[in-house]
């Protein structure tokens, strides 16, 4: 479900018997036995507005009971089904917001109501912003939602400006609006996303830094917060992150788990954390990793290893084989080579699945791994116990089961 509508649909069931009162103005008052809203239409001369509603804790957004579906289904691009999806009051509102500014917020995923307030003072300059830097028409609308000081007026009268003036005129500095400009997915404009990246944003040689980045992704924001201080001295790991730029891989985490285990395993071995000043490619990384690895193991201070993150997430019907020692423990329970696959699991290219069964007879090993030519993960072995062959029907079921979740996208 979407984050507009989930807290909105939970809230309804536990509302009953709603009373809608339209003003002369055109308000709508909402009255039910333990709550009162008000909805000011756009154009009132008051501004739109939602009065009464309550707020999310986490990112001050209003989240008024009946609206937002309806905003929803108005601004869908693909259009919606064509009966009516809330009371007729709610839909007339509704409809006095241009479709336009409704479509233009469609995608993003947070603060629809203060969205709608900002473009309410220059609708075709809020619409023309969506659509050249959303990371920052997000940024707007998260500065209305937690700012209780100015009116949303305040924020919009900065539509049709310069974005590096806008980004000046709200505390940020002009050069934030070329690194908002180059976020690779919208969802990425979502309020702990947008947060991580503000607040690498603003950590020591940071800024100059992420300027020259060419593509901003999960990756890359992960590792201007959690590993600044290394990436001043080794800057090019902040391009390697944005190289992870496939589909499905806007979110991946594989640079700063490569960088925290590195820095782990040296200190554990009294080395320096990093000593490296460039870093070729996220291959280059994940030698430096297993050759680190290997030196730790030879050093004896290194006994377990966690694995990174797979691309498909565990579920009830499937165990994922997550650190070496349930990597020996499969090997021995199921007289196999898994071992042999420790480098692998460790560099992040393949991953082992188990599946719950209780039978031993009936235990199905999957390993799915990663072309490195072309960066996508496919089902590469699918064996039972002392790597017995399988059931062509339980082999069918569990290869389209992991197709499908890596086709969808995989881990969530």
């Amino acid at each position: 479900m979407n984050p507009w509508e989930l807290k909105i649909a939970m809230n309804q069931i536990s509302k009953i018997d709603p009373i809608f009162t339209t003003s002369s103005d055109g308000c709508v008052t909402i009255n039910g036995a333990d709550f009162h809203e008000t909805i000011r239409p756009w154009g009132h001369p008051s501004g739109f507005a939602v009065t009464g509603c309550e707020r999310a804790s986490y990112n001050g957004q209003a989240q008024p009971l009946f609206l937002l579906p309806v905003m929803r289904h108005y601004g869908n691009p693909s259009g919606g089904p064509s009966e009516p999806v809330s009371a007729p009051p709610i839909e007339r509102l509704v409809k006095t917001i241009p479709r336009a500014v409704l479509t233009a917020i469609f995608h993003l995923p947070h603060w629809p109501v203060e969205l709608v307030q900002i473009a309410e003072v220059y609708p075709e300059a809020f619409i023309l912003l969506c659509k050249s830097n959303p990371a920052l028409v997000a940024l707007l609308a998260r500065e209305v939602a937690s700012n209780a000081l100015w009116e949303p007026s305040y924020f919009g009268k900065y539509l049709g400006r310069d974005e590096k003036e806008i980004c000046q005129q709200i505390g940020y500095g002009s050069d934030l609006a070329r690194y908002l400009r180059h976020f690779t997915d919208v969802g990425l404009t979502a309020h702990g996303f947008l947060d991580i990246a503000i607040s690498g944003w603003r950590k020591p040689g940071m800024r100059r830094l992420l300027t020259h980045v060419p593509k901003v992704n999960f990756g890359v924001m992960l590792t201007s917060f959690n590993h600044w201080e290394l990436a001043r001295e080794c800057p090019s790991i902040l391009h390697v992150a944005a190289e992870e730029v496939e589909e499905n891989y806007h979110y991946s985490t594989e640079v700063c788990e490569h960088i925290e285990a590195i820095c782990q395993m040296r200190r554990g071995m009294r080395l320096p954390s990093w000593t490296w000043q460039k870093i070729r490619s996220m291959e280059h990384l994940r030698e430096i990793r297993q050759r680190t690895e290997e030196q730790a193991i030879k050093a004896g201070t290194l006994q377990h290893t966690v694995y990174p993150a797979p691309p498909v997430s565990p579920c009830t019907g499937w165990r994922w084989v997550s650190d070496s020692d349930e990597l020996s423990h499969l090997s021995l329970q199921y007289h196999n080579c898994a071992e042999t696959y420790h480098w692998r699991c460790m560099t992040g290219d393949c991953a082992l699945y188990i599946s719950r069964r209780t039978s031993y007879e009936d235990t199905i090993i999957v390993l799915i791994s990663r072309n490195r030519f072309t960066q996508k993960w496919e089902v590469e072995d699918i064996v039972g116990a002392g790597n017995s062959l399988v059931d062509d029907e339980y082999a069918r079921s569990a290869r389209l089961h992991f197709e499908i979740s890596l086709k969808e996208g995989g881990s969530k």
